[in-house]
């Protein structure tokens, strides 16, 4: 060895042990470049700097970051863990504008459990998947709203409840950050909403009580009262019939509390446009003469339908609550194992448990979905209404029992509904194969009214309010399965 590089050598060991780094000059790891300028940046604690001004204190391993703090020249901070030079594990990181995010990490993306507060003022605490929130968590923005509840790539999604700075309380299913599907909106004024939703909108059939008093229950389209549907209004008055963008359209009765009388027949835009009959119930014997005054009636067969729709809606809705239920202990539990890594457990008991659950409510739903397609389908081939001949005898005896007094084509119908409705009632077994002559007289009850009120709707409203009182006789004995019922 020459002079000149023994000399060099024993500079280069000075200015070592002086600055106290194991390693000096540039390095560069998967095309990564640093300058250790103190301590050991291989297997050990120090500091470095990156050629783009990049800074990292802490302990390294293989000579790449592994615990400590690395700073951006931007002003923002990581202080955590590190694998083979990535953020991964326990970490948290300060944003260039205030913003801070507390927990866990993986490959540089937030995944995990995690903190986040914005600068803004809102704050999430929950589940990440890449870098989104993504599971469950709880998120309360600085104007005093907050939600709790699925999360799916930073939207809100599944079941869960929001409440709006204003104190409104939606407690229910979300897609996307909208409301949709089954859920309850409350307002402190009174009102209430309990039903379908789509895309933030009341849609399908839903239950709605508002300020003043008054009630619906029925159908509704993006928003509107669409359909059909009951209103009660606070003093008693009531109308059932038809629906369009909130105003009474199609075939209808408006019943007076106060007088006893109603008005029935074609609705437009809110106006009664045909008269089908405006009497005092308590003085009317028979409903055809009603009937004998409109020559345009609802079509019974069109009811039928729109009622077995909205019967498979209300299905629908109880199945996507199990859904939604199913889906939030699976969190739950996914989210304990996670937590225990107690995977073992996890796997064996959470999984095994909500998995077929699920499969058989997506296959419910699927086949609900295919009878509402196929009802629907059937719907648009049928008239909403059709014209019927004045009838040329006097109704019928017995209201109690719908038998007709009179003979020809009208005896003949009802005749056969109430045949037909005896023995749909009597083919009735709950899941375990039992009868309950209770729950069948009040399908039978429902079955009439669905048959006949499109032809005697001045009596729909008396005809239908025989079902209630099987109900509640049924609820008494804590019966709950009875269809009519639910």
């Amino acid at each position: 060895m020459s002079r000149s590089n023994l000399n060099s050598m024993v500079l280069f060991l000075l200015v070592a042990i002086m600055t106290g780094c194991v390693s000096s000059g540039s390095t560069c790891v998967k095309g990564n470049c640093y300058t250790c300028v103190q301590g050991d940046c291989r297997n050990g604690s120090g500091r470095y700097v990156t050629d783009d001004g990049t800074k990292y204190v802490g302990k390294f391993q293989n000579g790449e970051c592994w615990k400590g703090t690395m700073t951006w020249t931007s002003g923002e901070k990581y202080v955590g863990q590190f694998v083979n030079g990535l953020r991964n594990g326990q970490g948290t990181y300060y944003y260039e504008n205030g913003s801070k995010y507390i927990g866990e990490w993986k490959d540089e993306n937030r995944h995990g459990h995690g903190t986040y507060t914005d600068a803004d003022g809102w704050m999430y605490i929950g589940e990440w998947k890449n870098h989104k929130q993504n599971g469950q968590g709880r998120w309360s923005g600085a104007d005093g709203r907050k939600y709790t509840g699925g999360w799916k790539n930073s939207k809100i999604d599944g079941h869960g409840t929001f409440t709006g700075s204003d104190g409104w309380t939606y407690v229910g299913a979300f897609k996307s950050g909208k409301k949709n599907g089954h859920g309850t909106l409350t307002k402190p004024n009174g009102y209430k909403y309990t039903g379908k939703w789509q895309n933030d909108s009341c849609h399908g059939h839903g239950t709605k009580i508002e300020p003043d008093g008054s009630k619906y229950v029925g159908q509704y389209s993006l928003g509107w009262r669409q359909g059909y549907g009951t209103r009660t209004l606070a003093n008693g008055d009531k109308y059932s019939g038809q629906w369009k963008k909130d105003k009474y359209h199609g075939q209808g009765t408006m019943y007076f509390a106060a007088s006893g009388k109603t008005s029935s027949g074609i609705w437009e835009n809110g106006e009664l446009v045909n008269q089908g009959g405006s009497e005092n119930l308590s003085k009317v014997n028979s409903p055809i003469a009603e009937q004998q005054k409109t020559t345009k009636i609802r079509n019974p067969e069109y009811s039928r339908i729109e009622d077995q729709i909205v019967r498979i809606d209300k299905e629908l809705a109880e199945v996507q609550n199990q859904m939604d239920r199913n889906v939030v202990e699976y969190g739950k539990s996914y989210h304990d194992g996670y937590k225990s890594n107690n995977w073992g457990n996890f796997i064996k008991g959470t999984a095994v448990k909500h998995m077929p659950k699920a499969d058989a409510l997506q296959t419910k739903r699927r086949n609900l979905l295919v009878d509402k397609n196929r009802l629907k389908n059937k719907l648009e081939s049928t008239p909403m209404y059709i014209n019927v001949a004045s009838p040329s005898q006097s109704g019928m005896q017995d209201q109690n029992n719908l038998q007709p007094a009179s003979f020809g084509s009208e005896a003949e119908r009802n005749r056969k509904i109430g045949a037909d409705c005896r023995q749909k009632a009597d083919r009735y077994s709950d899941g375990d194969g039992q009868t309950t002559p209770m729950c069948q007289q009040a399908i039978y009850n429902q079955c009439l009214a669905d048959s006949l009120c499109g032809f005697y709707p001045a009596k729909c409203d008396k005809m239908r309010s025989r079902v209630p009182v099987s109900c509640d006789i049924l609820s008494g004995m804590g019966d709950q399965s009875c269809p009519p019922c639910n």
